[in-house]
């Protein structure tokens, strides 16, 4: 399948299931804005990593089929406070972690709104 036909399905799906920018970032090492300007096809040619990273998250296979919905997680305000304070309380330990700190640096990247590739260059040429 060419590129052109893979964004044009993903961006049927994001428009079927009602998803935002937002949205789609949250569950996806993108930025809402980068995702934003897909939707709105200011990015006429995003990369195939962009696009297979949307397809996996509305889980497209190569039919055009959904394989499976997203599902949704959801914690009470209790369950989120206990989690935070787990964060909290175990932060050295989970630093440590590779899988840890590449999740943590793709979160600072999308608060600052900046590729994870900017952020690390701008962090090596610090000296």
């Amino acid at each position: 399948m060419i590129k052109s036909e893979r964004l044009n399905r993903i961006l049927k799906e994001i428009e079927k299931r009602g998803l935002t920018a937002y949205k789609i970032s949250q569950h996806t090492n993108l930025t809402a804005n980068g995702v934003q300007k897909i939707i709105d096809k200011d990015t006429e040619n995003p990369r195939i990593g962009t696009i297979i990273e949307i397809e996996e998250f509305l889980k497209l296979d190569d039919n055009f089929s959904v394989v499976q919905e997203p599902q949704e997680s959801y914690m009470n305000n209790q369950e989120l406070d206990n989690l935070t304070r787990l964060v909290q309380d175990n932060w050295e330990e989970l630093s440590k972690r590779e899988s840890f700190k590449g999740f943590f640096f793709s979160q600072i990247a999308k608060a600052l709104n900046m590729k994870i590739e900017d952020i690390f260059t701008l962090a090596l040429n610090k000296k």
